[in-house]
């Protein structure tokens, strides 16, 4: 039997196929290749009443404006960047980080979506004072000597981080050359991804664990130090890191999403964004409409939602996120947009 030939016709604006066998156009029912012509109709998938915004992918079809950025903390967000920002989720070291081995079995690869440690230690290249927070997603193992935070190199009294001590607990541990404070955490925390906070001032470090502050010290670190991993065992667990934010923050920032397709004239209703706004955060949702496929002077200006309600017809739209904070150390966070509409 001859091979299957698919050919597509695009006089229609849905998109007519035809398949054939022995030689498109041509072929037909007969007794050399018992083949037919088919021709069908496929229509654009119709969206009901509502678009969304909410995975990594989603949020990279739109353009990223000065002072903003995409990270990846849980399925995809838009938020400010900030001077160390790093989503572990590709296959090669960060650029800016460096890795030592502790002088045993090491380990230290990007994959499966963390920058996994073992017998090693990986750092950024450059330091930075205080007056800063930092934040990442972890996986300790709960194997002796895995600490992450700040620091230097370890080989030396001078850290703020999180650790897991002789491998008992996890401690939060703070260490400026002349005192130090270790605070163990109640609590399991070995064996899955949380969510740690470090807040370091001039005077005091503060601790939180998935959004809850389980420790708060009194220790001054005047010193730079820099964000650091570190596995000393190399026994083949590893310390696992997911995502890493060191502050501060851009001031401001915008995002542009993808141009929304209905599919159809409609009529827009509904604009509305989730996530997380700290003291300070301000986020603005705008939303503009139009016919033209790609955005030109028949459009409408970009105007904002006013508690979640927008007006107007069109078949395409298009939001705008305005990101700000007055506090370096904190950022708005936004998990996902969704535009509703009716025909």
């Amino acid at each position: 039997m001859d091979e299957l030939h698919a050919v597509a016709n695009a006089t229609s604006a849905n998109g007519v196929y035809q398949y054939g066998g022995g030689g498109f156009p041509t072929a037909s029912f007969n007794a050399t290749n018992y083949w037919v012509d088919v021709v069908f109709t496929t229509s654009a998938p119709q969206p009901t009443s509502g678009l969304l915004d909410t995975a990594v992918a989603d949020f990279m079809r739109g353009t990223v404006g000065t002072g903003a950025y995409i990270s990846h903390m849980t399925d995809g967000e838009v938020t400010l960047a900030s001077v160390v920002g790093e989503e572990l989720d590709g296959t090669t070291m960060p650029s800016g980080w460096s890795a030592v081995s502790w002088g045993g079995a090491a380990t230290v690869s990007v994959g499966g979506g963390a920058l996994n440690i073992g017998g090693a230690r990986a750092a950024t290249d450059g330091f930075y004072g205080p007056g800063r927070a930092i934040e990442f997603s972890a996986t300790f193992s709960g194997a002796p000597y895995e600490h992450l935070g700040l620091g230097v190199t370890f080989n030396e009294p001078l850290w703020a981080i999180f650790s897991s001590g002789s491998g008992d607990a996890l401690y939060a541990r703070t260490n400026n050359g002349v005192g130090a404070v270790d605070t163990p955490i109640p609590g399991a925390w070995f064996g899955a991804p949380h969510r740690f906070r470090i807040e370091w001032t001039a005077t005091s470090v503060t601790y939180a664990v998935d959004g809850v502050v389980v420790a708060a010290h009194t220790v001054a670190i005047a010193d730079s130090m820099r964000p650091i991993a570190s596995d000393f065992a190399g026994d083949g667990r590893t310390l696992a890191v997911q995502w890493l934010h060191l502050s501060p923050f851009a001031t401001s920032g915008t995002f542009t999403s993808a141009v929304f397709d209905a599919a159809s004239v409609v009529t827009w209703t509904g604009a509305a964004w989730s996530g997380t706004m700290p003291v300070g955060a301000s986020v603005v949702l705008k939303v503009r409409f139009g016919d033209a496929p790609a955005p030109d002077a028949t459009w409408t200006p970009f105007v904002p939602a006013v508690n979640g309600t927008i007006s107007g017809a069109g078949r395409y739209a298009q939001y705008q996120l305005e990101l700000s904070t007055t506090d370096p150390t904190q950022a708005p966070v936004v998990t996902d947009v969704t535009l509703t509409f009716t025909r």
